[in-house]
């Protein structure tokens, strides 16, 4: 009997402790999955310095918010612990609305030193300034994870000419289609 009361007092302490764990460590991550996860083909484009994303007027800035679908780049995904569905935003549309908050933010800077002093000023958890910060290592983590291998050719004063560059890129349409047909599909996030 004393051989069984201490295997049953182990169970039950090790079963103790592993439920004390798990209220330390909490629920598991979202680990998202999507079975319609559209491949991205390689393809050569060139890119030449385009003027409509040059210059700080109301053209421009309509420009630059065309780059992103109406949904903002939403599609939904699935969670593998518990198989709910929920909307997600494609790293490629957010990383874009990042560098069009920063725009936005530096025209808003050229209309007024008042702004900027705001700006600076303002600490708070949902402040322009915070969402900028956030946005500069957004963008950080997406170029590092991209990795872009392309040459930038320099010019003979020794500065590098960024405008006109042949790039192997993913072909990114495929990410438009996606978001668009999830739009469709389920509506507005």
């Amino acid at each position: 009997m004393g051989l069984i009361n201490n295997i049953f007092l182990s169970v039950v302490l090790s079963l103790g402790i592993f439920l004390f764990v798990l209220t330390i460590i909490g629920p598991p991550s979202r680990i998202t999955y999507n079975e319609q996860r559209p491949s991205l083909p390689i393809t050569s484009k060139v890119y030449m310095n385009d003027v409509s994303f040059i210059g700080w007027g109301i053209e421009t800035s309509t420009t630059w918010a065309s780059e992103l679908p109406a949904n903002d780049g939403a599609v939904i995904t699935t969670n593998m612990t518990d198989g709910a569905h929920y909307w997600a935003t494609i790293s490629m549309f957010h990383q874009l609305k990042c560098l069009i908050l920063i725009r936005e933010t530096m025209v808003s800077m050229l209309d007024s030193w008042n702004f900027v002093q705001n700006l600076m000023n303002d600490q708070s958890t949902d402040s322009t300034n915070e969402a900028v910060g956030h946005c500069f290592n957004y963008l950080r983590q997406g170029i590092l994870c991209a990795a872009d291998s392309s040459y930038i050719p320099g010019m003979s004063n020794g500065e590098a000419d960024g405008d006109i560059l042949w790039r192997t890129c993913k072909d990114n349409s495929v990410l438009y289609d996606w978001a668009i047909q999830s739009e469709k599909h389920y509506g507005k996030p």
